[in-house]
């Protein structure tokens, strides 16, 4: 199992399509997921991309096969400096970068980091504020709080951010990651998630940037990533109807498409 070990903390990642650069000319892609997920949620994602690119997948600190440690670690920064600190490792001169909600965030701080390790990056889902109404940070505390398990947690937090049309199935498999995150990483990565602000740094991005909404998220609203794409220089703005939070997995085909046509847009 290939893992990176970075400033004490080793990252679980999947690379495929994984020849050297100078002998696959494609810039590659890393997708970073969001809170409470890992990298299996990219599984519609890799085959539309891993064809003609190196593609690499991670599991952030406290999710997946990656670390977990003790304590406050968990601020979007410590992330930004996990996702930098893989992209040095793995040597690539520049690389797309795909973020879904905190992961989103996250690549948004990548890009005022360090833009020249970056040919873009596409934010699904994301904001550069929490949001004032629906699925708050307090709103979100105040049920994590009062909830027995993580089981109980999840399951009004799932019924407010995805479309209600998404199959039983897709809610399980969510559903499922989810419980399995350790409590404490949990509750410490919803505070720093939706305690998230920096809509005035954005608009220092000069990375190439395409911002993805879903049309009944109901975890980051759409007039939240509309503020993104207003607030960042040039960015490009898609909003996918009919969807909510998690676009891997409720329109993949469309995601695909659009993330696909953007970098190809940038490529020629």
């Amino acid at each position: 199992m290939p893992r990176a070990a970075l400033k004490g903390i080793n990252l679980y990642y999947e690379e495929l399509n994984a020849a050297p650069y100078w002998l696959n000319p494609r810039i590659p892609v890393l997708f970073i997921h969001g809170l409470s997920t890992d990298h299996t949620i990219w599984a519609k994602q890799v085959p539309a991309f891993a064809n003609e690119r190196p593609v690499v997948v991670v599991d952030v600190r406290g999710h997946g096969r990656s670390d977990k440690p003790d304590g406050d670690v968990y601020e979007i920064a410590y992330h930004v400096e996990d996702m930098l600190g893989l992209l040095r490792y793995l040597g690539f001169p520049k690389t797309h970068v795909v973020g879904v909600s905190m992961g989103g965030m996250v690549a948004q701080q990548m890009a005022l980091r360090a833009p020249e390790l970056l040919a873009s990056i596409s934010l699904v889902c994301s904001s550069c504020e929490p949001p004032k109404e629906g699925a708050t940070l307090e709103w979100r505390l105040g049920v994590f709080d009062k909830a027995p398990n993580l089981e109980g947690y999840y399951g009004p937090v799932f019924r407010r951010a995805l479309a209600s049309n998404v199959s039983a199935e897709i809610r399980d498999y969510l559903y499922q990651l989810a419980i399995h995150n350790p409590r404490p990483i949990q509750r410490t990565g919803v505070i720093a998630t939706f305690s998230y602000r920096a809509c005035e740094e954005i608009r220092r991005i000069t990375v190439p940037t395409l911002v993805v909404a879903g049309e009944k998220d109901g975890s980051i609203p759409a007039h939240l990533s509309e503020q993104l794409a207003a607030r960042i220089p040039n960015a490009l703005l898609e909003i996918l109807p009919e969807c909510g939070h998690a676009p891997y997995v409720e329109a993949p085909d469309a995601l695909n498409r659009t993330l696909s046509k953007f970098i190809a847009q940038l490529e020629r």
